[in-house]
């Protein structure tokens, strides 16, 4: 296993060396050696009005702690460096060269990859993610299982529920915390029913908290102040959100009657020209919709394979503005065989069609024949040889089955106990005995998050 950090996380100058230290101790007490932690080394936050991920591909940008190139600390080195005895100047060109390379060079089976929030620096590294994998895939048939995992919704900013009785699984992130409350997640594309749900470790579900594994780990990320926050971050379940890299699209050549075909088959859900907008609006995702021009009489494009494909599935992504709707397309084969869609999803999920299998296909015409809106068109498509579902093993992907946790569980009284305190305005927890309550409130432990004055204005609650 490898784990790679994109940034240095030096918001503060004084933060590059406390947070790469943090992850060296936090990795090796999970048992990662130091040799198998990557650190591409850029900046956190930036200069200027845009970020990097916007600019133009050699344009040089400074980052908040005034670097202008990658750096480790000490004797940790960063990538390029490493690699190849330089390090990279800050740009968008760098960015994204080292972020493949560095992939390339582990060719790992499965990449888990933080995606789109709130987070300047989780939007630009899931975009740049997309744009070298779709690179890899092209390039060098590279197809690794990928899943999505967002870092607050569900997560950092999850539901308090760690001491709910029985165990619960993951909630669906809270409404008013997402860029628009008509979707799923910060992702249009993502329907909660579709999510990955993985098994978690019993280890990590133990009763007390401060009692587990996981919190001693914890601690020591203290910059980031981990303890206050895993009863919102442990759950019984595991979400995910699977990218399907086996599809045909990326051995073709799409041609529109007009709009940007590039978009088609660019494995990108979504793409904005500005990734500093707050939340409020998808109106920030500007860059991913293949829309053809009102005067345009055709409306369709042409996907070309580079050699003779089996076809039994297309996936189609309609633009997710509610307002702007496909309500039937024409879809033919050079075989003769052809289609309708009729109405796809309006929320910009996934129209699922699967059809006897289509052999020795060299091109497809996808027609549009009934739209509505300002700008009805796909933010993606996919084409596959059969019917894909996500496949789980015994091992790593273990499939969440529910009500087959197997945590013991600490008595109803106990749990009563808890709340009561929580009610009465402590959050405190629960202790093994009233001896370490004392000993604890003596020794003001707050980092650790033994007591906190309850705020009942700052407690998550599921809208």
């Amino acid at each position: 296993m490898f784990v790679l950090f994109t940034t240095n996380g030096d918001y503060y100058p004084w933060w590059q060396k406390l947070r790469i230290n943090e992850s060296v101790k936090v990795l090796a007490s999970l048992g990662l050696p130091e040799d198998k932690i990557i650190y591409l080394g850029y900046g956190d936050r930036w200069l200027g009005p845009k970020h990097p991920y916007n600019q133009e591909g050699n344009k040089q940008c400074i980052s908040y702690s005034l670097r202008e190139e990658t750096a480790g600390y000490g004797n940790v080195q960063d990538y390029r460096y490493k690699k190849s005895g330089y390090h990279s100047k800050f740009t968008r060109k760098n960015y994204l060269n080292d972020l493949k390379d560095a992939i390339y060079d582990v060719k790992a089976d499965i990449i888990i990859c933080t995606d789109f929030d709130r987070h300047d620096e989780h939007r630009a590294l899931t975009l740049v993610f997309d744009e070298a994998m779709c690179a890899l895939i092209k390039e060098k048939d590279y197809r690794p299982i990928v899943l999505k995992k967002f870092a607050y919704a569900s997560v950092f900013e999850g539901v308090d529920d760690y001491y709910s009785y029985p165990f619960k699984p993951t909630e669906p992130p809270i409404k008013n915390l997402l860029n628009d409350d008509r979707f799923d997640t910060d992702v249009p594309q993502y329907r909660w029913e579709d999510r990955i749900r993985l098994k978690v470790d019993d280890d990590l579900k133990k009763i007390p908290l401060r009692g587990s594994y996981i919190f001693s780990v914890s601690k020591l990320y203290r910059s980031q102040l981990m303890t206050n926050r895993l009863w919102y971050m442990i759950n019984d379940d595991a979400v995910y959100w699977w990218r399907n890299t086996k599809g045909l699209q990326y051995d073709a050549k799409i041609d529109a009657s007009s709009g940007n075909a590039a978009y088609l088959n660019d494995f990108k859900y979504i793409d904005c020209s500005d990734i500093y907008p707050p939340y409020g609006s998808i109106k920030m995702f500007d860059r991913c919709v293949w829309s053809p021009e009102e005067e345009d009489n055709k409306k369709e494009f042409t996907m070309t394979f580079s050699s003779p494909k089996d076809i039994g599935e297309i996936i189609l992504f309609e633009n997710f503005d509610p307002e702007s709707n496909i309500d039937d397309m024409e879809i033919c084969f050079d075989n003769g065989y052809s289609f309708h869609t009729g109405e796809l999803k309006h929320d910009g999920s996934a129209s699922v069609f699967t059809f006897e299998k289509q052999t020795g296909i060299l091109r497809i015409i996808f027609k549009l024949q009934k739209t509505s809106g300002p700008m009805p068109g796909l933010t993606e498509v996919e084409v596959y040889e059969c019917h894909q579902e996500f496949q789980y093993d015994d091992e790593i992907l273990v499939k969440y089955e529910e009500g087959k946790s197997s945590v013991n569980r600490i008595p109803e009284w106990r749990i009563s106990l808890e709340r009561f305190l929580i009610l009465a305005g402590y959050n405190i927890t629960l202790f093994v005995s009233p001896w370490n309550l004392v000993e604890n409130i003596r020794e003001r432990r707050y980092n650790n998050m033994i007591l906190k004055k309850y705020d009942p204005n700052q407690r998550s609650t599921n809208q």
